[in-house]
């Protein structure tokens, strides 16, 4: 029996430049308590943007530390032309 696949939808930074800390910590294969530890701590490995008691990630270097960046990157090359 195949084990079933995972379906997470990919943020696009040209329609949301950031996403929910949990969101990002998901992608990146964290669970929610590890996540918040991680961003508390400073050891998140994308920046982190604290703004009053929410969390926010920028999803440039979300995608780049996933290895996907450069796939946005020549979409926007391509719209440029």
């Amino acid at each position: 029996m195949a084990s079933p696949t995972l379906k997470v939808a990919l943020p696009d930074p040209r329609v949301n430049p950031t996403i929910a800390l949990q969101q990002a910590g998901s992608l990146l294969g964290m669970g929610r308590s590890k996540t918040y530890e991680l961003a508390r701590n400073g050891q998140f490995p994308v920046p982190v943007l604290k703004l009053g008691c929410t969390y926010r990630v920028p999803t440039a270097p979300l995608l780049i530390e996933l290895g996907l960046g450069q796939i946005f990157l020549s979409e926007s090359e391509d719209h440029k032309s």
